[in-house]
This record gives structure tokens, C-alpha cells and sequence, in this order.
């Protein structure tokens, strides 16, 4: 049996194993996808959310890059400031690539490594 909640309202599911990956309908309307194991994730996304997931960790990644780009850019007094701008457009490109193309999976990975660094 696997047990799950509706990733929208919580509501709690116990469904047999042999649905795994079904998708079923919840009383707070929202479709939900039975995952693979137990308290697993049961976001049934369509191709709105996941273009919508995209876009806002893309633009979001990189818009946090840029501002934290421009107060270290601020601080450091060597170098010619064009380099200094293609260095952080650089960095940008890469953040909103980065956010886009793994969304929040991508995302909660970094702050995983991040964590995991600073627990040392």
C-alpha cells in the first residue's frame, strides 16, 4: 500500500501498489498522480505549470545572481568595470539556464549541497 497526501489540500490517500503512477482525482478538485513510494510526491503537472515553473525559477535565479553579482561587483575595487559586467552576465546567463532547464528540483538541490557544506 502506499500512502500519500494531495499536494494541494493534504488530504490523506492509502492506495494499492498496483496504482502506482495513476492519475486520480481529489475532493478538492485538483488532480494528483499516486507516486512511487510512500509520503511521495503527488504533483500531477501539465504543461502550464510546467512552463510557469520555469519561468519563475528561471527569471528568479537569475534576478537573486544579479543583485548578489552587483553588491560583490560594488565591493571589489580592481579591475576594468566592463570585465567585471561580462563576468557577472555570464554568471546571470548561467543562473537563469540553470533555473529553467531544473526548476525547483534544481533549486532545492543547490540549497541541499549548501546545507550539507555548512553542516560540516
Amino acid at each position: 500500500m502506499i500512502r500519500f497526501q494531495c499536494w494541494c489540500c493534504h488530504r490523506n490517500f492509502l492506495v494499492s501498489e498496483d496504482r502506482i503512477g495513476e492519475t486520480i482525482r481529489c475532493g478538492c478538485e485538483h488532480t494528483i498522480r499516486v507516486p512511487k513510494r510512500n509520503n511521495g510526491n503527488s504533483k500531477c503537472f501539465n504543461l502550464l505549470d510546467f512552463v510557469i515553473e520555469r519561468g519563475v525559477y528561471g527569471f528568479g535565479s537569475g534576478l537573486l545572481v544579479f543583485l548578489i553579482g552587483m553588491l560583490v561587483i560594488s565591493k571589489i575595487p580592481v579591475g576594468p568595470k566592463l570585465t567585471r559586467f561580462l563576468i557577472l552576465g555570464v554568471i546571470v546567463l548561467l543562473a537563469v539556464i540553470f533555473g529553467a532547464a531544473f526548476g525547483e528540483r534544481g533549486i532545492n538541490w543547490i540549497g541541499g549541497k549548501i546545507r550539507n557544506y555548512e553542516d560540516r
